[in-house]
């Protein structure tokens, strides 16, 4: 864990963990998904190689997510996904690093919603933690954590033996229920602030609410764009919809306690 822009000692930082979802949250995703900035990036770098024809119907299907006349994203999505993780197999951890940390660069720097950039660094100076959750690979997700100076992030992660990616998943974050991942997150945190980094013992409770109360981290606010968020939204005290697709809008449509960023005409038209 990073704790990059705090400037509290951490024996005074809250116990809050404040979390983000990434695509269409901190980051845009109207052109694309981070996943596919990533792969169109490592294709062209030649660190991964998909045939000419998956690059031809990739190409294609991205085309129309873009200009948003696919009926289904996932109709794009998932063939993306499985072509990234089939060309991850055998690849450098540290080449792959490297690539992603340029490229997350320039999409944070570039592309972030200021409102959101502006509210992770307000949560930051009040020293609460900042968790991120995506479904991208981990180690580009490790790289925005990295640059936000966050303090804990998962994305799909990878076995990798000797520096090089193995062709199994370890944990498959694009099929668990995001508010499982808060949970789990919540813990680990507790666990940080009782025993240290790398310190707890099988002892160590494994449920939130096995530990004392004044131990326990809570989930103060969480930010999300699509309906797969709204469980995790839901989790937290502060609930915030960042430029919401319609099916997350329909959810809080009439709820008490929302805040809304960046919902603009075109959200709206999405």
């Amino acid at each position: 864990m990073n704790h990059i822009r705090s400037s509290l000692p951490e024996e005074r930082r809250p116990k809050e963990l404040v979390l983000f979802d990434v695509d269409g949250t901190i980051i845009p995703d109207h052109t694309d998904e981070l996943t596919g900035k990533a792969y169109w990036a490592m294709t062209e770098a030649g660190l991964i190689t998909p045939s000419e024809e998956t690059k031809e119907t990739l190409s294609t299907l991205q085309k129309q997510y873009e200009a948003r006349t696919l009926e289904n994203p996932r109709d794009y999505l998932n063939p993306l996904i499985l072509s990234f993780d089939e060309q991850l197999r055998g690849k450098s951890c540290t080449q792959l690093g490297k690539i992603a940390t340029e490229i997350v660069a320039i999409e944070y720097e570039q592309n972030a919603y200021p409102e959101v950039v502006e509210e992770i660094h307000r949560w930051q100076e009040q020293g609460a933690y900042i968790g991120l959750i995506s479904g991208s690979p981990d180690f580009i997700i490790q790289a925005l954590k990295r640059k936000m100076g966050a303090d804990i992030a998962t994305g799909t992660r990878y076995y990798h033996n000797q520096g090089y990616y193995h062709q199994s998943r370890r944990c498959e974050t694009r099929s668990t229920n995001k508010d499982a991942i808060a949970e789990r997150m919540l813990i680990a945190l507790t666990k940080y602030r009782i025993h240290g980094l790398g310190h707890a013992s099988e002892k160590t409770p494994k449920r939130l609410g096995e530990f004392d109360l004044q131990d326990q981290f809570t989930l103060r606010s969480s930010y999300g764009d699509t309906q797969s968020d709204y469980p995790m939204l839901m989790m937290s005290s502060e609930p915030v919809a960042v430029a919401p697709k319609q099916n997350l809008r329909e959810l809080y449509s009439g709820q008490q306690g929302w805040k809304v960023l960046h919902d603009t005409p075109d959200d709206l038209a999405a």
